[in-house]
């Protein structure tokens, strides 16, 4: 999967992999993971979502902080008519052709 990614011109530092859990049981479960931080030991619990929370929103907020919106803020759109506010280039140019 790394490999594919990069073959598309994506740098290691733009990636950022979450593992499944281990395949060997009695080496994971001595580290207590299993009983806090995933409810079936596949997948998180409460504590374990707030822990992945904590350790990727950080690295999420710096790698994509500063990029712009390209839609608008989800209240900003009608939801009646949703077009216009999404596509305001597209509705112009409808406008001009009519």
């Amino acid at each position: 999967m790394i490999r594919y990614l990069q073959s598309l011109d994506i740098t290691p530092d733009r990636l950022i992999l979450i593992a499944p859990p281990p395949i060997y049981e009695p080496s994971w479960e001595r580290q207590c993971f299993t009983k806090v931080y995933l409810s079936d030991g596949l997948h998180l619990s409460d504590k374990g979502n707030e822990f992945l929370e904590s350790k990727l929103w950080p690295i999420l907020e710096q790698k994509l902080g500063a990029l712009p919106f390209l839609l608008p803020y989800w209240m900003d759109v009608d939801n009646k008519n949703p077009e216009p506010s999404l596509f305001p280039n597209c509705t112009e140019k409808k406008e001009e052709k009519s």
